[in-house]
């Protein structure tokens, strides 16, 4: 299912999903959509993928993604997102790609938020400002592969950033 890009919707109502358990991917990208309705993707126990880049959300709320338990793909990029709270990603242990490419994430990456996401091989945090990274941040990324830090004001990275993620195969710095 994808609304169509550009529609400017404003917001979502979570009955237009109540009957969508097996949906397995949504795009909702570039709607303009400024909020998200608290249970709005709970009843999509099948989603594999969510589009929701270019809304211009932000924040987002702690147990948003809580019930969409098999995401696979999550694109949270140009959503303007200052900070990503605590627990936000919990549940998502099938995670394979996060991209949060293009917010405004320069002191909002809280130790401990990619917690759980033991599935994640790609992560995409470009053009996000980003000025230093925490030592154990990535801690729990064992089996990352991809990262994107292309974009930002890092002007240096601890020795031990990756020292759990053994199957690194791409670091952009660019």
């Amino acid at each position: 299912l994808a609304i169509v890009n550009n529609a400017k919707l404003g917001g979502l109502n979570k009955q237009w999903f109540k009957d969508l358990s097996n949906l397995q991917t949504l795009v909702l990208t570039r709607n303009g959509l400024t909020q998200f309705e608290k249970g709005i993707f709970d009843a999509l126990d099948g989603l594999d993928a969510l589009y929701l880049s270019g809304n211009p959300v932000g924040e987002l709320d702690r147990d948003v993604f809580s019930h969409v338990v098999g995401l696979e793909v999550l694109d949270l990029s140009s959503m303007k997102l200052g900070t990503l709270p605590m627990g936000i990603f919990d549940n998502l242990y099938d995670l394979e790609l996060l991209d949060l490419g293009e917010n405004e994430l320069a002191n909002g990456l809280t130790n401990g938020v990619f917690r759980n996401l033991y599935s994640l091989k790609t992560l995409s945090l470009d053009n996000n400002h980003l000025k230093t990274l925490d030592t154990v941040l990535f801690d729990d990324l064992k089996n990352l592969r991809t990262i994107d830090l292309s974009g930002n004001e890092l002007s240096s990275l601890d020795p031990q950033l990756f020292h759990d993620s053994l199957d690194l195969e791409l670091l952009d710095l660019s």
